[in-house]
């Protein structure tokens, strides 16, 4: 749905390309068949909005897609991406429940990063 709205955006203000942030991990660590299903999902998105909007040069850019997870967190202090509006909590919470898969998932690419996840000022005890 959120392509679908960007080709939208895209189409309306004539832009060259739409960023995605999805991930999969590069082939080291992820599964090839993910990688290749990855890949194979931006080729095929390419070409459905290009068709129907009409405009061939429109490109889908997944410049996070080989990256894995603590190397998307080490981009993101790069461009000093605010962390501590980002979230991976499955829950419902206010706070992140530092239990969950995306939590524990999070923990351990800022500490395979090694820089400091803002949001363990409010981690539950």
């Amino acid at each position: 749905q959120m392509i679908g709205l960007a080709t939208q955006f895209a189409v309306h203000y004539q832009a060259a390309s739409i960023f995605c942030g999805l991930r999969v991990g590069n082939a080291a660590t992820a599964a090839a068949d993910n990688l290749v299903t990855a890949t194979e999902f931006s080729q095929v998105w390419e070409e459905l909005i290009q068709m129907p909007c009409g405009q061939p040069e429109l490109r889908l850019e997944m410049p996070l897609l080989e990256l894995d997870a603590w190397q998307v967190i080490d981009v993101g202090f790069q461009v000093a991406t605010p962390m501590e509006k980002t979230w991976s909590c499955e829950e419902n919470g206010p706070d992140p429940c530092w239990a969950c898969r995306g939590c524990r998932a999070r923990e351990a690419a800022f500490q395979q990063a090694a820089k400091p996840d803002p949001l363990h000022l409010v981690r539950k005890v």
